[in-house]
């Protein structure tokens, strides 16, 4: 009995040291030719995955108090231009402990990249204040659908938290303090579509005062929502959709010249729905069909990031057309491997 208690544990010792054995040989330490630059202040050797914890998908690691560059291109699975979540832990959490999980993160960030540009960097800075060892700090939550960024100190002070949209229950973890701090709240609407990246923050109102104590009697803290759209930013245009309930075929002619689809075409076809960009602003236009009819469309006000759709008929021998607004296009924000 107590040799079979001995191969055990033997047999169980042996199995951890292959787990980290083996979770050590697949750590990135060393710099790639990459844009996103991670620096980390902390002085504890720190792990990013990517997305949830449990896709137990790795960026790399940064060692302390040193900086360390990755390539986007070698993570599998990532398209040429997006948004993702990267999440921190302790490298000595990873070696020792058998699974990871999101208690384990005690620093979470947005990261931006765009493959096609050879000049496009994303830096993410990990603050020194930062409390590796998750024991300090304040709770908040995040009540929009943009990204919430908690600034230490200042407007332009270090990011200590990013909160994705309408994420609650938020750690913060900062190191043990015995004088109050100053969280400022900033608000970022990443562009889906351009990865433009939009800041808001509220000189009057965004700032709170908090003790960071421990993180089991931590202080709530709530922020001002923003005063304006973000989502309409980096969007000068709004789209028409045209609905064809005829049996002709038409050209949409706009102020000067046949107005071409999403897809490049100029005809929309009988029975069909075409979609156009165009500018905000009062516009007409002109529908040339061929049976050789004209339709009219007489001026109207066209909102930016609003969609329309026009509905073509033809009823009696006339065509006739009706226009609705359909209301603010939502352009939501997209983390890969969320």
């Amino acid at each position: 009995m107590k040799v079979l208690k001995k191969f055990v544990l033997l047999y169980s010792l042996l199995f951890l040291i292959s787990c980290a054995s083996t979770r050590n040989q697949n750590i990135n330490f060393y710099n790639e030719s990459g844009s996103v630059i991670i620096q980390n202040e902390t002085n504890e050797d720190i792990l990013l995955f990517i997305g949830n914890i449990e896709n137990n998908i790795l960026l790399g690691g940064v060692k302390a108090n040193s900086e360390n560059h990755f390539d986007i291109k070698n993570i599998e699975g990532t398209i040429s231009k997006g948004v993702f979540v990267a999440r921190c832990i302790l490298y000595s959490d990873y070696i020792e402990k058998k699974d990871i999980t999101d208690n384990d993160v005690f620093y979470q960030t947005i990261i931006t990249f765009d493959t096609n540009d050879s000049s496009y960097r994303s830096h993410i800075l990990i603050p020194s204040i930062i409390d590796t060892s998750r024991k300090y700090g304040v709770i908040t939550r995040n009540e929009t659908e943009y990204i919430m960024n908690i600034r230490y100190e200042s407007p332009q002070g270090p990011i200590v938290a990013s909160l994705l949209p309408f994420e609650s229950n938020k750690k913060v973890y900062l190191r043990e303090s015995t004088t109050p701090v100053s969280l400022i709240s900033e608000y970022r609407y990443i562009n889906p579509i351009t990865n433009e990246i939009f800041d808001w923050y509220s000189s009057r109102d965004s700032s709170r005062l908090c003790l960071p104590d421990s993180i089991n009697d931590a202080a709530y803290l709530t922020f001002p929502k923003p005063e304006i759209d973000l989502t309409s930013e980096g969007f000068s245009c709004c789209e028409l959709e045209i609905r064809n309930l005829t049996e002709y075929g038409f050209q949409v002619i706009g102020k000067s010249s046949i107005l071409q689809n999403i897809h490049g075409k100029k005809i929309c076809q009988p029975g069909k729905i075409d979609c156009y960009e165009i500018n905000e602003g009062e516009q007409q236009f002109l529908l040339y069909f061929d049976n050789n009819k004209e339709l009219r469309i007489h001026s109207y006000f066209y909102n930016k990031n609003h969609k329309y759709s026009i509905l073509i008929s033809y009823t009696d021998g006339e065509f006739d057309y009706k226009i609705v607004d359909t209301g603010k296009i939502i352009r939501n924000m997209f983390f890969l491997f969320e």
